[in-house]
């Protein structure tokens, strides 16, 4: 603030100086050469008359005219990226606005400013100004700069990612445009938008919107105005896949920018060229136009630009096989992001959008307030005309004998407004212990929030650090296999490593996709029958053959209660083994020395109890309750020992235990080690009867295009018997089912070549083809394409990779419901 005040008596020495001499005609011009500079449709016609009508104010002596010359002088440097020069002209006119108490000059500049420090990379000063804008245009109630603070709102949610709010935002600064007819802010905006509707899939909106407004506003367009627009479509047709088109209107964009000498504009239609050319495959020809629009960027030295060109050149390197090049870029792309959109970024962001929200709501209760206040007005009013009139005729027809009964009538209403009066405070009462109720609600779930919020983060960065650790180590392995230095040993066991990290990386993933799974009540348990001593001896033996437990040298004791002949249960195989393997997983992390013991018992009551005993670190009292949430931990951040994991493992187990009807409790002191307990119930079977399983009388169609996959399941169902017919496309599989009238069941891929499974499940029913469908997948049970299948009646479905036991159980199921009284 002192600065400020420091700077406009600098300014008013100088202005004093100037020797203003009062010129009506020249001050009368300059408004309107200002306002011709802001709707010139070139950069340099603009710049040529910002400086005419700053030379002109000058002459004139009016400090305003100088100002908004000097504001018009800065917007024409912005327009031709001159960013820097752009900022100068914008304190010389804050010097100018603060000397003459211009509160609306003051936030528009304040807003220009902010404008110029986003588009070089500087958010935090962005912000700064942004706030200080919206500030004063909020106190004076300036609804422009209101609405231009919905767009940078809605631009910097775009550039996080969160086009939903986006458009949001974008659409009520747009609202407002439209409202005052401001037709060259309607189409500026109205650019905004499409790209917010492209990122939300929303092609046929974007599509629509930007060609009715190069048809109705053509006439308004400028030349920098309409280069976008020409942008904006070609990254419609990318979207499209329509490359070919996307291209062509980049190209046109990028001739229009050179003529209005727009260097920032040349550089982002090289970046976009470049990108629609590495979607074609021509690599060769995409780094030509990358190394273009890199080179104009470090010119400019354009931060945005520069991330765009690193993030493409990355990608188009280690398409090439230049991975050094590729990594290089890679990390220069990694370096901007993290710099640019930090936690305080997305703070900032939040605070614009309260402030914002705030104002709206303020708008409201004046305007609810105004209507009330009228409303009552108006029913007093008639309150006084009706009883004015009532008295008038009472005087007039009943005379003395009337005021009697009025009298009468007076007491009776009196009773009533007492009565009423009471009736007025019990309602007070009731809502103000209803108000107080609804705050008490409203801070637990404020405080639940919170909470949520701390939960969230918490996973995200366990989440990021789970994922980027083998994705690093992949990275760094893949280098050294493609060097030919390697030897094939060090290739080998370089291979094994590659394995090794992927396995991780992909349990992250099913650990992610299973919590999915519980949360929704998307579990399909699926029984069979399991010979418990096997099935302890296969856990075992995976962590006993695991590197990094070798590397701990911990004990693995194991404990079986029951012959191998009298072990064999019915339950779910799958999920008793992922509720042991977590158990198992948990107990390891946590343990330093000593081991690990696996035990089970049997209880009268049909049911089964496993024991998982460690000699860990021990979980306290109050913590034990809440282990099984989810992204939990019972170890704080201020631990000597860093453990991965996301938090999620104890949960799943629960939730797999709990699906099959029991649960799962813990016995733990600190530093003396913890004991989970899982019980669930179970059938015992009788060992010495095998069941048999003979389809020979079934036809099985098998719709898959991948060669491995259809082999493996062809030598699941050799064994039993079946004739399997094989087609690798939905056309063929339509056709078949069509033309064969005793096919008993169609297994199907969802992702197929040219059309989908879900296209061929639809034409089956549309032809009446009631065949049994079961649909082989890898997607989460939400997608779009599991939605579609379940409406078109497909309710069974088989999650890759397919499970032996799952798949002959789906099979039978399916043979008994159609002919029950005949054998599978």
């Amino acid at each position: 603030m002192l600065r400020d005040v420091l700077l406009a008596a600098i300014c008013f020495i100088f202005l004093g100086d100037w020797g203003f001499a009062q010129n009506d005609t020249s001050c009368s011009k300059v408004q309107s050469i200002v306002d011709s500079a802001g709707y010139a449709k070139s950069p340099q016609l603009r710049m040529k008359l910002a400086l005419k009508s700053y030379n002109l104010a000058q002459s004139c002596g009016d400090k305003k005219l100088v100002a908004d010359a000097t504001k018009a002088v800065a917007l024409a440097h912005f327009r031709l990226n001159n960013y820097r020069a752009a900022e100068d002209s914008l304190q010389k006119a804050f010097i100018i606005y603060k000397l003459i108490n211009d509160s609306l000059g003051i936030a528009e500049t304040y807003y220009s400013l902010g404008v110029c420090n986003y588009r070089q990379g500087n958010y935090i000063n962005a912000f700064d100004f942004y706030e200080r804008a919206l500030d004063i245009a909020l106190k004076i109630g300036d609804s422009a700069t209101i609405a231009k603070s919905y767009n940078v709102l809605g631009l910097l949610y775009y550039d996080i990612s969160n086009f939903e709010l986006s458009k949001e935002f974008i659409l009520k600064s747009l609202s407002f445009y439209v409202k005052i007819n401001d037709s060259l802010n309607i189409t500026r905006l109205i650019g905004n938008l499409s790209l917010a509707y492209m990122r939300l899939g929303e092609l046929d909106s974007a599509q629509i919107i930007l060609f009715n407004t190069l048809s109705d506003y053509q006439n308004v367009f400028d030349s920098l105005t309409l280069a976008s627009y020409f942008d904006n479509i070609g990254m419609l047709y990318e979207h499209r896949g329509k490359l070919d088109s996307a291209i062509l209107y980049h190209k046109r964009s990028y001739q229009i920018y050179g003529k209005t000498e727009s260097q920032r504009g040349l550089s982002l239609q090289l970046i976009s060229i470049g990108r629609c050319l590495i979607a074609q495959g021509k690599y060769k020809s995409a780094i030509s136009y990358l190394k273009r629009g890199l080179k104009i960027a470090e010119n400019l030295s354009d931060p945005q630009l520069l991330a765009q060109a690193w993030k493409y050149m990355s990608k188009c390197y280690e398409k090439l096989g230049n991975y050094e090049l590729a990594l290089k870029f890679n990390r220069k792309y990694i370096a901007y992001i993290d710099e640019n959109f930090t936690p305080e970024i997305i703070k900032r962001i939040s605070q614009l959008n309260t402030l914002l929200l705030q104002k709206e709501r303020d708008s409201k209760n004046k305007l609810l307030e105004a209507e009330l206040s009228f409303k009552e007005a108006k029913e007093k009013k008639n309150r006084v005309i009706i009883t004015l009139y009532t008295w008038i005729a009472i005087i007039l027809i009943l005379g003395l004998l009337i005021i009697t009964f009025l009298a009468v009538k007076w007491k009776e209403g009196k009773k009533k407004v007492e009565e009423t009066n009471a009736k007025l405070a019990r309602f007070n009462s009731d809502l103000d212990l209803m108000v107080r109720c609804r705050t008490m609600e409203l801070n637990e779930a404020l405080d639940k929030i919170r909470e949520l919020e701390k939960l969230k983060s918490a996973f995200l960065a366990n989440i990021s650090h789970e994922i980027r650790t083998p994705l690093n180590g992949l990275l760094g392995l893949s280098y050294y296999l493609t060097s030919s230095e390697s030897t094939l040993d060090e290739r080998l066991e370089l291979g094994k490593q590659v394995k090794r990290l992927g396995d991780k990386l992909l349990s992250v993933v099913d650990d992610v996709l299973e919590l999915s799974k519980i949360e929704t009540n998307q579990l399909n348990i699926l029984l069979s029958e399991v010979n418990l001593n096997d099935l302890v001896n296969e856990v075992s033996q995976e962590f006993l053959d695991n590197e990094e437990f070798k590397k701990k040298q911990l004990y693995f004791k194991v404990v079986k209660s029951l012959p191998d002949d009298k072990a064999n249960i019915i339950t779910d195989r799958y999920r008793l083994k992922s509720i042991l393997v977590h158990l198992i997983e948990n107990a390891y992390k946590f343990t330093h020395h000593g081991g690990i013991e696996l035990s089970y018992s049997m209880n009268e009551n049909s049911t089964i109890t496993f024991y998982v005993k460690d000699t860990g670190v021990g979980i306290p009292a109050d913590m034990q309750n809440r282990i099984f949430e989810r992204f939990f931990k019972h170890v704080g951040d201020d631990s000597k020992v860093f453990y991965e994991g996301i938090g999620i493992g104890l949960t799943i187990a629960m939730g797999y235990a709990m699906a099959l009807g029991g649960n799962i409790r813990v016995k733990s002191s600190p530093g003396k080690g913890s004991t989970f307990i899982t019980t669930i119930p179970v059938n015992f079977t009788d060992s010495d009867k095998k069941v048999e399983v003979d389809f020979s009388k079934r036809k099985i169609l098998v719709v898959e295009d991948d060669l491995i996959s259809y082999q493996y399941i062809e030598a699941l169902l050799t064994k039993t018997g079946a004739r399997v017919l094989h087609v690798k496309n939905a056309d063929d599989a339509i056709e078949v089912a069509s033309i064969d009238k005793n096919i008993d069941l169609i297994l199907l891929d969802i992702h197929l070549p040219f059309r989908s499974g879900v296209d061929v499940a639809y034409e089956l029913k549309k032809m009446n083809i009631d065949i049994p469908i079961i649909a082989q997948t890898a997607l989460d049970s939400m997608s779009d394409e599991i939605k579609s299948l379940k409406k078109i009646g497909c309710t069974q479905f088989l999650n890759k990779p397919i499970d032996p036991d799952e798949l002959l159980n789906l099979l039978r199921e399916n043979f008994e419901k159609k002919n029950p009284n005949s054998g599978s």
